[in-house]
């Protein structure tokens, strides 16, 4: 196992931001994100973000706009994330 952070950039603090993936139990649970001010000044944006401890594998997950909300995913990454994949 391994810490691993999922965050996500968002330009403010609310709705909650909730992750859910194959890597939770049960998988698919809602588990809700930590809202900080990103770290540049002139940045007006938020990061979302958790920490998990994990083992190696790939994992899925999607985001959701608080608890009911909308789901949407990171268009940056693959929708299959490896986390601490052996080389």
């Amino acid at each position: 196992m391994a810490p691993v952070t999922i965050s996500i950039r968002r330009p403010t603090d609310t709705p909650a931001v909730f992750v859910a993936g194959s890597f939770s139990e049960p998988q698919w649970e809602l588990l809700e994100l930590t809202p900080s001010k990103a770290e540049a000044e002139d940045d007006a944006e938020f990061v979302f973000s958790r920490q998990l401890e994990l083992p190696a594998g790939t994992y899925h997950f999607r985001f959701r706009e608080g608890p009911e909300g909308t789901w949407f995913h990171d268009k940056t990454i693959p929708n299959g994330k490896p986390i601490n994949k052996p080389r």
